[in-house]
């Protein structure tokens, strides 16, 4: 998910992304044999502001799109450097459990190398040693910080600051 600010319509905030400030404009990627699954999920979780309605019930809400939190789907493919998402400045780029095929990590760390963005969050689960060594081999090109560790789930999450 890459997040960046969108000014033209800063009363846009849902409680769906209570961490987001006012003003910003979600991006949520994946590859492209994946995008028809992650809008379905943007509609399903989408809610009209300043309404209850969707928290309250399961139903999905029948509104006009201007009523929704800003987000858009976006094909990101990791080897693919010259993809237009990597040529933007965001605020803010939040990576969940990418981190699992390694043939994919050289691609995967190159492209996180690419990205304009003073931080990313990568939550993971550290599954295997390959995985441990991913995220050790971007401390080649990133000051890592721990920021939380839920030890009942074993999930990390670290802030990753360009050096």
């Amino acid at each position: 998910m890459i997040i960046r600010p969108h000014i033209s319509c800063p009363d846009r905030l849902c409680s769906r992304y209570p961490f987001t400030p006012i003003g910003s404009w979600i991006t949520l990627s994946d590859r492209e044999e994946s995008l028809s699954t992650l809008h379905q999920n943007v509609l399903l979780n989408a809610c009209p502001i300043n309404s209850e309605s969707c928290e309250k019930s399961n139903d999905s809400c029948n509104i006009a799109a201007s009523h929704l939190h800003p987000a858009e789907v976006k094909a990101l493919d990791w080897a693919d450097h010259a993809n237009q998402l990597l040529q933007k400045q965001w605020d803010y780029v939040l990576g969940s459990d990418i981190i699992y095929i390694e043939d994919s990590f050289e691609d995967l760390l190159g492209m996180m190398r690419q990205l304009r963005t003073s931080s990313v969050i990568l939550s993971c689960k550290i599954r295997y040693p390959k995985d441990r060594r991913f995220i050790d081999s971007c401390g080649d090109y990133f000051d890592i910080k721990l920021l939380f560790y839920d030890q009942g789930r074993d999930i990390y999450i670290y802030d990753l600051r360009h050096k």
